[in-house]
């Protein structure tokens, strides 16, 4: 197992990305700070795997992903997308649609380039886990796994000046 600690702080918002490993992660510890009396610590687990194929510049608003079907599910509007560049970083986007059996269409544009080849992973709506935080700091008392195997997880909490998250996580 591959062991790592996270903490991001940010203003409205704080985020990290666990990079997919082989298996589900497994997170031994989390908490979350805020400064908003409404903020929520979500958990997005990756669900289905796409590579991109062609490319998507900054700015756009396409993902090129070959195929719609990937183990019975098709992006649907509301889902979030995870894309992990190969050259660093990665782009978070909501779906509003998929159009012409190979695009997803996002609800904002691309924050970067997306390249031939570099992996796009959907987060179904459902799958998301919420926690009200509050203005407060909360912490998740229990070790839990998240996700599919194989698939990245993307933890946020938001605020108003100073936000931050927090923890440490197993990639098995």
């Amino acid at each position: 197992m591959k062991k790592s600690s996270f903490n991001k702080s940010g203003t409205t918002l704080a985020a990290v990305l666990l990079s997919p490993g082989n298996g589900q992660q497994h997170i031994e510890s989390i908490y979350a700070t805020s400064d908003l009396a409404t903020s929520v610590l979500k958990v997005y687990p990756g669900a289905v795997c796409y590579k991109c194929s062609a490319a998507s510049p900054s700015g756009a608003k396409n993902l090129f992903i070959g195929k719609t079907a990937v183990n019975g599910y098709t992006p649907q509007a509301g889902d979030t997308i995870l894309a992990i560049l190969a050259a660093g970083g990665y782009v978070v986007g909501a779906v509003a649609s998929v159009t012409e059996n190979t695009k997803i269409v996002t609800s904002a544009n691309l924050s970067d380039s997306v390249a031939v080849g570099d992996y796009v992973y959907v987060v179904k709506q459902g799958d998301v886990w919420s926690l009200l935080v509050g203005a407060a700091t909360k912490a998740i008392p229990t070790e839990f796994y998240v996700g599919k195997d194989k698939m990245p997880v993307y933890v946020t909490i938001d605020g108003t000046s100073a936000c931050s998250v927090f923890g440490v996580a197993n990639n098995n």
